[in-house]
This record gives C-alpha cells, structure tokens and sequence, in this order.
C-alpha cells in the first residue's frame, strides 16, 4: 500500500511516517517501480505499536532502543512482541 493509505490504516500523518522512517522508528519501506513507497501489514503493525508508545507519552529515545537502529524486515514481529512485554512491564500495563 501506498504511504497515504498506510497513514490511514496507522492513523499518522505523511509526515510523521516520513520522519520515523528518518530516524529509524520505520523501517524503509520497500519500493515500486515508480519510486513509490509501498508498505505491508508488517510495517502497520510496527507504525501502530510506535504510535500506541507514543500515545502513552513514551519518548522516541524510550522506543528507538527497543527496535535497534536497524530491524531486518523479517525478524520485526519477533521485535515487536518482544518490546510489547517490556513496554507492558515497565508501565504496568497490559498489552492486546
């Protein structure tokens, strides 16, 4: 899917996603022919768990760290379900 679908499903905006994917949040996304962008359901699951972060006022520095500067596009949803538990841990919260 293309990046204003992608804000959309992740409710972000262009930019934010642009500017994740700049300081390493986001992976880069993989890319069309045209040079578009071109997201899968991995890179949603990711974006919302970062947007979630966010939202319980979770800094960039507090996430960054749980995703390593560099995630290959495979290992993400071992990543993800890893920093979920930490996150859930570390503020007494449960994550679904």
């Amino acid at each position: 899917m293309q990046i204003k679908a992608f804000a959309q499903y992740t409710n972000l905006s262009t930019k934010t996603i642009r500017y994740y994917e700049e300081i390493g949040l986001l992976p880069p996304p993989k890319r069309l022919d045209n040079d578009y962008r071109d997201y899968d359901e991995t890179d949603v699951a990711r974006a919302r768990f970062v947007a979630g972060a966010r939202r319980l006022d979770f800094s960039i520095d507090d996430i960054r760290p749980k995703f390593g500067i560099r995630v290959k596009r495979g290992h993400i949803q071992r990543e993800l379900a890893n920093a979920s538990g930490h996150f859930g841990t570390q503020k007494g919260l449960v994550w679904l």
